[in-house]
């Protein structure tokens, strides 16, 4: 006899918020963060405070995105970059001059393919990246990519994703 599991997915809900009214009730804190960078939108301020508990927990963060931008995560972030401006030119999009610029892409593109990642959009416009892990030989790829390399090509999808 064969058990069969049944899998469920369930959404729940999420009252949107406009900007505004989130600006509003997380503005000490946005003009707190505001300190640390002039670099930083508003925006980008306002998710590292509702991102934390504390104003310090959420400053503490974003000084560690902003080392790691200037830092060690700069090729990173200058990739994305350059991917980016290159897959818009003209106006449309060209995902595969994205893929090709990954960091580690010669290895990691083996594994992570348009059969087991898709970026969707919501009705709101955010982009969702959905990961269908069963559909990725996770084994063979990390052994063939160190968590480093993986990392590297992760961080690049998320600042294409804040790009976009």
């Amino acid at each position: 006899r064969t058990n069969l599991v049944e899998l469920q997915a369930s959404a729940t809900a999420v009252q949107t918020k406009d900007v505004e009214s989130l600006l509003a009730s997380n503005r000490k804190t946005v003009d707190s963060l505001a300190s640390v960078s002039e670099d930083v939108s508003e925006i980008e301020r306002l998710r590292f405070a509702m991102g934390f508990d504390t104003p310090s927990e959420a400053e503490h963060a974003l000084r560690k995105a902003l080392s790691y931008r200037k830092g060690e995560g700069k090729s990173v972030i200058d990739a994305a970059q350059e991917a980016y401006e290159t897959a818009s030119i003209g106006g449309g999009w060209d995902n595969e001059v994205v893929r090709n610029s990954a960091p580690h892409a010669s290895l990691i593109n083996k594994y992570i393919t348009s059969n087991n990642i898709v970026t969707v959009s919501t009705a709101s416009g955010d982009l969702v990246y959905v990961i269908r892990a069963s559909l990725i030989d996770d084994k063979k790829m990390m052994d063939n990519v160190s968590v480093q390399q993986l990392s590297d090509f992760f961080m690049y999808v998320k600042e294409i994703h804040s790009l976009v």
